[in-house]
């Protein structure tokens, strides 16, 4: 290898079929062809020259021979170097067309849509972009000169706006932005935006992180969120619109230093995951981008409910709130009564970034009593399970009459009796704790029952009640009865009139 490899490209530059690399020296002014075994082990082919201090390379084929092609940015003579490959791993320097001061990093793609591949250099001395057309022979010229951001480090392409035509993205190292330039078609390009960035932005990765098919952008930030750099470095993570406007939408931390980025979906669940590489602590750091999803709320409330009686539905919702799709596996319900509640959805099997879905849940108690369950949500989110607790009341108890009124009754004489029947609904005995009287006037009123201590799934008992004035006027009470059935005490109002 040469003194302090800068920069790596990846390329077939013998046509076995295997990877091979390409390595850009700064401080030996050669590059380092480098042919893969297919291994994963790579050997040192040959050192071919090139400019003054290169600190990028690029891949592609220049001359269209089928063979693989490289360009290098030398940061201190100003240029491009071309270097056409023989299709053995061997390459041959065959122009240097100049660009502006500094040019630290270069792209390829075609701008123009002639077919023939075209350069885009950052040069950081200028604050400006290079844009070299190629004539497909190997030779490049300069088209125009385009303005970026204070310090551009790092070019990277990309079809922001869905027109078919390619745009840059431009990462400004002392300007802490990201310069979006939309292309024509024909070589030129616009300055069109420029979003805000980290401290020290070094370079720039493009890709679809969320899945809706439009392209987004992954920074490296050297200073992370400080601008005094005493902390650890961050990626800021843009997501596009497909319109060329960027929205930054976090900066999760990285190691100390983060130069440069790659992406790639590193655990195969066809997400995209970030590679970073930390020059100040001589680590990568590795995010892996999991899915996060909300529910709202986190708990429904039925109140009472008639055993055997279907309650109106509540919903919950839940929203996809990271970068990436959700898969849902299934929606089930568990917990000491789930038999109690019931759940219908109409989540897909992949939630989109931003989408929602609804899930409906009913109460229909079996018992009396309070019934409680969960409803969780399956999915391969990074807070998965999510959890619904759901909780009712059931009623066991019915009541024939939930009022008693009494005809007019002369102070101190006993009115005819009125009856109300209590049924136990449910499936398990009834427990009656007590009946009584209660409120305003409990004396006016008097209380007899056929109920006992216990009422059996099924059968009935009768409460009768009579109304005694001990004043004139209007007299109320009522009668509480108390029991394991659920929303007790249940109560009987009584009125009535002393005359």
């Amino acid at each position: 290898m040469g003194e302090e490899p800068h920069s790596v490209a990846v390329g077939d530059f013998n046509g076995d079929g295997k990877v091979d690399l390409a390595v850009a020296n700064l401080n030996s002014n050669t590059l380092s062809i480098l042919l893969g075994d297919g291994t994963g082990n790579f050997s040192l082919a040959s050192s071919p020259a090139t400019g003054d201090n290169p600190q990028s390379v690029a891949v592609g084929d220049f001359n269209r021979d089928g063979k693989m092609d490289l360009a290098v940015a030398n940061g201190h003579s100003n240029s491009v170097s071309i270097l056409l490959g023989d299709g053995t791993g061997k390459f041959t320097l065959t122009s240097s067309p100049p660009t502006g001061m500094g040019p630290i990093s270069v792209s390829v793609g075609d701008f123009n849509g002639d077919g023939k591949l075209d350069l885009a250099v950052a040069n950081y001395s200028m604050n400006t972009l290079s844009i070299l057309l190629g004539d497909g022979t190997g030779h490049f010229s300069l088209a125009s000169s385009p303005g970026t951001g204070m310090g551009p480090a790092s070019v990277a392409v990309g079809d922001f706006n869905g027109d078919g035509k390619l745009d840059l993205v431009v990462a400004n190292y002392n300007g802490n932005t990201l310069s979006i330039l939309l292309g024509d078609g024909t070589g030129n390009f616009n300055l069109v935006s420029s979003s805000a960035t980290g401290v020290l932005p070094e370079s720039v990765a493009v890709g679809d992180l969320n899945g809706d098919g439009k392209l987004d952008l992954v920074v490296p930030n050297v200073c992370g969120n400080d601008l005094r750099c005493k902390t650890v470095g961050t990626v800021s993570i843009l997501l596009g619109d497909g319109t060329g406007n960027f929205t930054p939408v976090s900066s999760p931390a990285t190691g100390t230093g983060p130069l440069s980025v790659a992406l790639g979906a590193f655990n195969h669940d066809g997400r995209l995951d970030i590679a970073a590489a930390n020059m100040d602590d001589n680590t990568v750091s590795i995010l892996r981008q999991v899915p996060t999803v909300s529910l709202s709320p986190i708990g429904l409330i039925f109140g009472n409910q008639t055993v055997g009686t279907t309650s109106a539905p509540q919903t919950a919702t839940v929203t996809n709130v990271g970068y990436a799709a959700v898969n849902i596996s299934g929606v089930t319900i568990s917990g000491t009564d789930s038999t109690d509640f019931s759940e219908t959805n109409n989540c897909p099997s992949s939630l989109s970034v931003g989408a929602s879905c609804t899930i409906f849940v009913t109460f229909t108690p079996v018992s009396g009593g309070s019934r409680t369950a969960a409803v969780s949500v399956s999915d391969d989110g990074s807070n998965q399970p999510q959890i619904i607790s759901v909780m009712g009341t059931g009623l066991s108890v019915r009541l024939s009459a939930t009022s008693l009124n009494f005809a007019n009754e002369m102070v101190g004489k006993i009115s005819q009796p009125q009856i109300v029947v209590l049924t136990n609904i449910g499936s398990t005995p009834l427990t009656i704790t007590s009946i009584k009287t209660n409120g305003a006037d409990p004396g006016d009123f008097s209380v007899s029952n056929t109920c006992g201590g216990s009422i059996r799934a099924g059968d009935s008992c009768n409460i009768v009640v009579r109304f005694i004035p001990t004043q004139t006027g209007p007299r109320m009470a009522a009668v509480g009865i108390t029991d394991n059935g659920g929303g007790s005490p249940q109560k009987i109002k009584l009125r009535g009139t002393g005359t």
